[in-house]
């Protein structure tokens, strides 16, 4: 088909303005879209998505330190670095909410109040204090404390308003000294595969809160074992299995 000069001429320029038009349309259609969504957000906000707004808070409480939003490091008994959820045992939560402990070993006299949780991680510096405060005092032999009992620790304290520090009868025990409990105290209780001795249990009381309301704190907790030792003045709590004695639940 053969079209004229004027003809084609026509028809350029109507497919110009057609071109033009739909070009229009799309960006009109593109300003709506954003608009639409900008609305959207906002109605968020107004009507209080707080999980959302939480998820982004906490994903800036971490990264703005660096770490990954829900991992940290922790040490095996070996020595190796693992990684593992940093979490609240409270609420099972991860978070970055400051933890502290405080501690005065009975025996050595020594003190420490520390803060040995913060930005998400547990702070190894910390957790090498707490460790040495912990020692068998015997023969100064030390082990890796388990972190989850330090903050089962830092519960039981929101849980019972002490203001006082943790008095610590016994931390870590080693197996020597183990032993030489069990031969000098046949009855004593003492377990051959003590938890003690993997640096998940210890002997604690508190000057400002009746041994009786710290066992029921801490069993209400139900985060591992709790024994009942009024004659000696101490709870033992530990990380183990959910079970007690010395009391009747």
């Amino acid at each position: 088909m053969i079209y004229s000069r004027r003809r084609l001429f026509g028809l350029s320029l109507a497919a110009v303005a057609t071109t033009a038009t739909g070009t229009e349309a799309l960006a009109k259609a593109a300003h709506h879209a954003k608009h639409s969504v900008t609305k959207h957000a906002a109605a968020h906000s107004v009507h209080g998505h707080a999980s959302h707004n939480v998820h982004l808070a906490k994903a800036h409480c971490h990264t703005a330190h660096g770490h990954h939003p829900t991992l940290a490091k922790n040490v095996t008994r070996r020595g190796v670095a693992k990684p593992y959820l940093a979490k609240n045992f409270a609420t099972g939560e991860a978070n970055c909410a400051v933890r502290k402990v405080s501690l005065r070993n009975l025996h050595t006299e020594e003190c420490l109040d520390t803060v040995y949780f913060e930005d998400g991680r547990y702070i190894p510096d910390a957790m090498q204090k707490v460790r040495h405060v912990l020692r068998d005092f015997r023969n100064g032999a030390q082990h890796e404390i388990e972190p989850q009992l330090i903050d089962l620790l830092d519960t039981i304290r929101a849980r019972t308003g002490t203001h006082q520090p943790f008095h610590v009868i016994s931390g870590y025990r080693s197996p020597q000294t183990n032993a030489m409990l069990q031969d000098e105290h046949e009855h004593s209780g003492v377990a051959t595969h003590s938890l003690h001795m993997q640096g998940e249990a210890i002997d604690i009381r508190l000057p400002d809160v009746a041994l009786d309301h710290l066992r029921n704190a801490a069993f209400g907790l139900q985060r591992g074992g709790v024994g009942y030792y009024p004659a000696s003045n101490f709870v033992h709590v530990d990380v183990g299995d959910v079970r007690h004695w010395g009391f009747s639940a």
